[in-house]
């Protein structure tokens, strides 16, 4: 009888255990008190290299619960081996490049970052091995010896692509410099304007207790120009930064009450309805560059949108 009910108290130790385990693995991955996740591959927002961590998101594949940890472990394969250098370029990582040349030479570099630059921007191309000659192309082509030669500063009039090489008799020709470059512009009626620099300015008036600064930003034929009006209430020789909205309250501070787009012949314009011209600055005096970004509806309810990057000449017209 005692031997009965032993069996009987370890048959039902047993099932507790069991039930408690299968309570355990009911709530191992997305319940309250969760021990356990399967997570699934980072989707990174920085990515880890051999010298740093990186950031990202990742998600459980079982429950989609999210890793409250955000830092990816450091990837001690993910080396910087640009321009076929001969060991990692990271400083702190001394790894030799397994693919490296010693007979290649060394890509160009342009001194000018890639993306939007001002109309007529400079862009200087170099190597670092001493008497390579550097061809280039700008029509997006692959360059060759036998490509224009690279002799000075390139200048950036239009949308471009420049590719280059570099050739060194007896050496391995370079990998291939790729930088891509887009001048301001704005778009009106599906057509689209290209701004010219020598014809951007503003200027400025008095007028009681608020002072005025038209803008005119004039594509690069000469045909159409934009032009807005911003208010402020102090005077000032330059235009100001931030966004201006269109407000018709002339005491309304850093807003415009006043645009339109018009050829640059006769006297036929188009008003502005609604829109937005945010400025921002970098630099000071005659040598700063105002990137303007222009996102405008008119009355005839099409837009004009677009941006300009570059210097602006400064008319005083308060006499």
């Amino acid at each position: 009888m005692k031997m009965k009910k032993k069996q009987g108290l370890f048959i039902a130790l047993i099932a507790v255990i069991a039930i408690g385990f299968a309570g355990l693995s009911l709530t191992a991955c997305g319940g309250d008190d969760c021990t356990s996740h399967t997570w699934g591959a980072w989707n990174e927002t920085t990515a880890p290299t051999c010298i740093a961590t990186g950031t990202g998101t990742r998600v459980c594949t079982n429950c989609g619960a999210t890793d409250p940890n955000t830092t990816i472990p450091i990837n001690p394969d993910n080396h910087d081996f640009s321009n076929n250098a001969e060991e990692c370029r990271r400083e702190g990582c001394d790894v030799d490049n397994p693919t490296y040349k010693s007979n290649e030479v060394a890509a160009p570099t342009a001194d000018l970052v890639e993306g939007l630059v001002a109309i007529g921007a400079k862009v200087t191309l170099s190597t670092t091995t001493a008497a390579a000659t550097i061809y280039y192309t700008t029509d997006n082509s692959v360059p060759t010896a036998g490509s224009t030669e690279y002799t000075g500063s390139i200048d950036v009039d239009e949308d471009m692509t420049i590719k280059a090489i570099a050739v060194k008799p007896g050496m391995t020709d370079s990998n291939v410099l790729t930088a891509v470059y887009t001048v301001p512009a704005y778009t009106y009626d599906s057509t689209t304007y290209t701004f010219a620099q020598s014809n951007m300015f503003f200027y400025g008036y008095y007028q009681g207790v608020v002072n005025g600064v038209w803008l005119r930003l004039r594509d690069v034929d000469e045909e159409w120009y934009l032009g807005f009006e911003m208010l402020v209430e102090q005077p000032n020789e330059r235009l100001l930064a931030g966004t201006y909205t269109l407000n018709e309250d002339y005491d309304t501070p850093i807003t415009f009450g006043h645009g339109r787009i018009e050829p640059t012949i006769g006297n036929t314009f188009i008003e502005l309805v609604s829109g937005t011209v945010e400025v921002s600055i970098s630099g000071t005096g005659d040598t700063a560059i105002y990137t303007i970004v222009v996102d405008c509806t008119f009355e005839n309810s099409k837009t004009a949108t677009g941006t300009y990057k570059g210097t602006l000449i400064w008319e005083d017209l308060s006499n």
